[in-house]
């Protein structure tokens, strides 16, 4: 296939119709607006105009809602995806009107609301399941957790490595600390979960014996009652936490039907966005601003009439010697 002859153009217009003329060229699809290296490097132009400082923030922040609304119809609600989809046919003055555009962002934020939703429910049942892992081990301990110290006698909750012999961790403490007592609570593949109880005048050199052998304490400071009615509440609230995750669900998966909608918005969002990276190619002095880029020698009639119409003064010459068009 032969490829094709291009031609340089080079345009001013008014600064009030950049966007109708930057629209037309983009529905015309057969211009290649450029970065206009050599005038900004020219001071003559510098000194009369500048870049466009036209933010794509915005738009690539609705774009990337969109899409993830779009991700989430797909996950919940089976929308398909994928480049043999069937495709319905729209007009351009639907696809182009702003109320069009304005629901679909609309519906997006709606379904990625409850996607946040999900997500933070599904945070909390991870912290809640492995609050209740951490108390499993302590769940036939009779004994309120925030249990800490009396008048006269310090308690402590402790695991070691389920390789310490016992009775050897027993000994060491029987000689540092004679009144204390070590209770096995439970133990697992890897630790040996434990209650010191001694008086408070053996409490430091009872934990610093223990230690030798591998023990370190264990705090309970977010919790208060036993182990047992700790696991209780928790249970009971992962159980709201599903159900209502599974509601979220449901509610997502009833809206698939607002999937046509987003990926008409998604498209409509690319056009804009093309058109807003156009316009940070342009320079301008508030006035009149102006462009360079390439077009296809066949099509230069179309172009020159859209120029034409918008009361453009253009150029349009050969590609300079040694400088390679785009294909």
């Amino acid at each position: 296939m032969a490829i094709a002859k291009m031609k340089r153009l080079r345009v001013i217009s008014l600064a009030r119709q950049r966007d109708e003329l930057l629209a037309r060229l983009l529905s015309a699809g057969c211009v290649e607006i450029t970065e206009p290296a050599t005038e900004l490097a020219d001071p003559a132009w510098t000194a009369l105009l500048h870049r466009d400082g036209a933010s794509l923030n915005q738009l690539r922040s609705q774009q990337g809602s969109v899409a993830s609304a779009l991700e989430a119809l797909q996950q919940y609600a089976g929308l398909k995806k994928g480049l043999f989809l069937r495709r319905r046919g729209v007009e351009e003055r639907v696809f182009l009107r702003d109320s069009t555009l304005t629901k679909a962002l609309k519906k997006a934020g709606e379904i990625n609301s409850y996607v946040e939703k999900l997500r933070q429910s599904q945070a909390q049942s991870s912290h809640l399941q492995a609050q209740r892992l951490s108390l499993g081990p302590w769940a036939s301990l009779d004994l309120p957790l925030e249990t800490g110290e009396t008048a006269y006698a310090q308690l402590n909750f402790g695991v070691c490595p389920a390789g310490v012999v016992l009775a050897e961790l027993e000994a060491a403490l029987a000689q540092a600390a004679p009144t204390a007592t070590l209770t096995e609570v439970s133990t697992d593949k890897e630790l040996h979960y434990l209650l010191l109880l001694c008086h408070k005048e053996e409490g430091e050199a009872a934990v610093a014996a223990l230690r030798r052998h591998g023990f370190s304490l264990h705090s309970f400071k977010e919790f208060t009652g036993t182990a047992g009615e700790n696991i209780a509440r928790i249970d009971a609230q992962l159980s709201a936490l599903e159900a209502e995750q599974q509601e979220l669900k449901e509610s997502l998966g009833k809206m698939g039907s607002a999937g046509w909608s987003l990926r008409l918005c998604a498209d409509r969002l690319n056009g804009e966005l093309a058109k807003a990276a156009a316009t940070e190619r342009l320079l301008t002095d508030g006035t009149v601003v102006f462009l360079q880029g390439w077009v296809p020698s066949r099509e230069r009639m179309r172009v020159l009439a859209i120029l034409e119409e918008q009361g453009c003064a253009w150029e349009l010459t050969n590609p300079p010697e040694g400088e390679v068009p785009p294909v």
